[in-house]
């Protein structure tokens, strides 16, 4: 039997409408389907891999990006995907060794280089950082202001990571909107719980609903969202859950930001 191309683009073109609207279980079959149309084509399997990633499937999830590696066994996004997979299921050797292969491939590509970074981080055996005893004097943060630019924005981010309620204050400051191109490809975890802690402030001194919203919005635009959110904690989710419980009490609907953060 024939491929059917055609209809395998159709599928897929379904499949990502599902993905960006949050309905990935619509997403994962749409994706079956465009793989039975044309099954030589590794798009599908990894784009269905990433759907499974957001619904914690992880096992299909590495397993749908090993038969994208067979058709294309220097793809980059499958192997990266994989790694976030095995690495979800306890596996950070083997998960390490995709992220080393992918790197060697696309040697520039710093997104990649700090997802390997922190991964061998977590394997014991190769943590080289030793703790010292000694006091080191931090410059002082500069005042929040308005950023000039996404390096203004980004340093005034790491000077007041520490401090939610400058993080709120520098929030402020901007549009919403602009965070995907404030972020640009340098979305982690850690940013989502910075930002978290700014919309509790938003939330415990202000009551600031519409600030709330708009960031929790305005983060799934940005780029790398998806694996920034499945590096997050139990904790993190915990809070995230709470502060959309709140929005839901203030009578917003938050059925689409749910399955986006789920």
């Amino acid at each position: 039997m024939q491929p059917d191309r055609d209809l395998a683009e159709q599928f897929k073109a379904k499949g990502n409408a599902a993905f960006r609207s949050g309905n990935y279980d619509s997403a994962v079959a749409q994706y079956t389907d465009a793989i039975a149309a044309d099954p030589s084509n590794p798009v599908y399997f990894i784009n269905r891999a990433m759907t499974q990633l957001r619904l914690g499937k992880y096992r299909q999830a590495a397993d749908d990006c090993s038969l994208a590696l067979q058709l294309d066994t220097t793809n980059i996004k499958a192997l990266w995907r994989r790694g976030v997979a095995r690495s979800r299921l306890g596996l950070l050797e083997e998960a390490k060794c995709d992220l080393e292969a992918a790197l060697k491939i696309e040697p520039a590509n710093m997104a990649l280089a700090e997802d390997l970074r922190q991964l061998s981080g977590r394997i014991p055996a190769e943590r080289t950082a030793v703790a010292r005893d000694h006091t080191e004097i931090k410059p002082r943060p500069s005042p929040v202001g308005v950023p000039g630019s996404a390096q203004d924005f980004e340093r005034m981010w790491r000077e007041h990571r520490n401090s939610p309620g400058d993080i709120y204050k520098l929030l402020k400051l901007v549009n919403a909107s602009d965070l995907p191109s404030l972020f640009r490809a340098s979305l982690e975890a850690e940013n989502l719980s910075t930002a978290i802690s700014a919309i509790e402030v938003a939330r415990n001194e202000y009551g600031d609903v519409a600030f709330a919203a708009d960031v929790l919005s305005a983060f799934p635009k940005v780029a790398r969202f998806s694996l920034a959110c499945l590096f997050l904690d139990s904790a993190d989710k915990s809070r995230i859950h709470d502060i959309l419980a709140w929005l839901a009490a203030k009578n917003m609907d938050v059925s689409a930001l749910s399955k986006m953060y789920a």
